[in-house]
């Protein structure tokens, strides 16, 4: 009997052995594909990794460092093949288009009351679709993606005051400074902002300050409509480049290092961009550069534009809860926040961002939390970036070089819109 006791204790223990050991052969590998440029990001993902790792033993990140300018590549056919990596590096614009396509999770499926009190409303919102459908793609972080660079010196040197971190200019008060600094003749310009590339960067939040939006609903209908707002948004902007010459359409083609140079050298008196430019100019300026940062102008009425970042989770992900522990971790870890503090760039968690290190005064912190108090989501009609891309960008261009009005393009881009939505609904 004895022996028999034994030999059933050495069998379990034996069982017990190996159960352990296929239990850690199964360790789950999360492949996550970054696209995360900046010195501070690239220092601190590693200690991330390495902490993750280090506390949860049965789930391994797998970092793959990618580039911006191959992601939508990577996304297309690796979308068609159905071998995404699990959790990939984007932001809102990408996000929707994927998620539409059906190759993003949508994260509610995570979603419980507690998880839902911890996360900072920005960071869920950039998915709430044009219908009001509600959906979640991305998850970690989210900035103020417009705010204006100064240069503090050609401003002191045409009489404008230094405005205060609170202060909001208005769209009169900020033509009127970009004037002042513009030297058509010497190739210096009061602004710098792709004016052609991306219209809707500029054109819509200018539109939503102008207090009014180009889709309207009459009679339960969608209708597309460039009134008078519109057109005298239209108008600002093609004053500026053919009246002005305090902004060029030509800055489109200027690459991160070349706006980055113009600035330093005294050949831009503003830049329109997100947060990485901060660190840029601190990294690159000498001592006696002065410059400093503002909310974007928008007095008539404060909209500014949030854009969420982060990392979404691949449909063809076969380990989706491991996934998600991952995501979660980059949201509320307190590893988080050197990494969002060098990419100038807010955490999603509500205790995160409560932080003191997020809301100093001497940096672009203080200013994008001010300018994001009023702040927004940009909601696109789904037939708007076809629009864009293929009648309102070549028009603008065309008003751009004094071969069409502002009221032509309103005229062509509002035929064209309501075209699309009538085609759209099968009609």
């Amino acid at each position: 009997m004895k022996k028999l006791y034994v030999l059933i204790l050495t069998v379990c223990l034996m069982l017990g052995l190996m159960a352990g050991f296929v239990y850690a052969q199964e360790k789950v590998t999360i492949d996550v594909y970054g696209v995360q440029w900046l010195p501070g990001h690239l220092e601190e993902m590693p200690k991330i990794i390495a902490k993750f790792n280090e506390t949860n033993p049965n789930i391994k990140i797998n970092y793959i460092q990618g580039q911006w300018a191959a992601l939508k590549t990577m996304l297309v056919t690796g979308a068609a093949a159905g071998n995404l990596p699990d959790l990939i590096n984007l932001e809102t614009s990408f996000a929707m288009e994927f998620g539409a396509r059906g190759a993003l999770v949508d994260l509610n499926e995570f979603l419980t009351k507690d998880v839902e009190d911890k996360i900072v409303p920005f960071a869920r919102e950039a998915g709430r679709d044009f219908y009001g459908e509600h959906t979640w793609y991305l998850s970690d972080e989210w900035e103020v993606n417009s705010m204006i660079y100064y240069n503090a010196g050609l401003l002191k040197n045409a009489g404008i005051e230094i405005p205060a971190a609170d202060k909001v200019w208005s769209y009169e008060t900020a033509r009127d400074a970009m004037k002042k600094v513009s030297d058509p003749a010497s190739d210096r310009w009061g602004l710098m902002q792709n004016v052609t590339l991306d219209v809707q960067e500029w054109f819509m939040p200018a539109l939503r300050c102008w207090g009014s939006d180009v889709f309207i609903k009459e009679n339960g209908k969608w209708k597309l409509n460039f009134g008078k707002e519109a057109i005298d948004v239209l108008q600002f902007y093609s004053d500026l480049v053919t009246k002005d010459k305090s902004l060029s359409p030509e800055t489109a083609g200027i690459g991160v290092e070349g706006m980055l140079s113009r600035f330093l050298d005294g050949k831009l008196g503003f830049v329109s961009w997100g947060p990485w430019f901060w660190d840029m100019i601190n990294r690159a300026a000498g001592k006696d550069f002065e410059w400093g940062v503002m909310q974007p102008w928008n007095e008539k009425k404060t909209i500014t534009s949030i854009e969420a970042t982060g990392y979404a989770m691949a449909a063809t992900s076969k380990h989706k809860k491991e996934a998600w522990e991952v995501l979660w971790f980059l949201m509320t870890n307190e590893t988080k926040k050197p990494y969002n503090k060098k990419g100038r760039m807010f955490p999603g968690s509500k205790e995160l961002i409560a932080d003191p290190m997020f809301m100093t005064k001497d940096d672009i912190m203080y200013v994008e939390w001010l300018a994001s108090q009023n702040g927004s989501q940009q909601v696109k009609h789904p037939i708007w970036d076809g629009l864009h891309k293929d009648t309102l960008i070549p028009y603008v261009g065309m008003m751009f070089e004094g071969k069409v009005t502002p009221q032509e393009v309103a005229q062509v881009v509002e035929s064209e819109g309501n075209y699309l939505i009538q085609e759209m609904e099968g009609k």
